[in-house]
């Protein structure tokens, strides 16, 4: 069992931002990951994982407009992120709460 941790960011642009950095030598693992859309339209919001500079889309939500969606851990990705962690959105304002197991 690793190091878990939980954090809260709202996004107030559009396009990519990076949501978490895993520090050496640890690889992320997301556990929880909720994602509320404070826009008045439909919000599409892709999970991306790093490693260097070569990004991978692992999951992609439509979440609408004032709405949330919620994912628990047997709903995420099972592979690890060995850099870094972003998301991306074509609305704003996003909510993401999130949790990350590193191991």
């Amino acid at each position: 069992m690793g190091v878990r941790i939980s954090d809260s960011r709202t996004i107030t642009t559009t396009g990519e931002s990076d949501l978490f950095s895993i520090p050496d030598p640890y690889v992320g693992y997301l556990k929880r990951l909720s994602v509320s859309n404070g826009a008045t339209a439909l919000a599409t919001v892709q999970v991306i994982y790093y490693n260097g500079t070569v990004k991978k889309p692992v999951l992609t939500l439509k979440v609408a407009a004032g709405g949330s969606v919620v994912l628990k851990e047997d709903e995420l990705p099972l592979e690890g992120c060995p850099t870094k962690i972003a998301v991306s959105t074509d609305q704003q304002p996003i909510t993401i709460d999130w949790s990350i197991e590193l191991e």
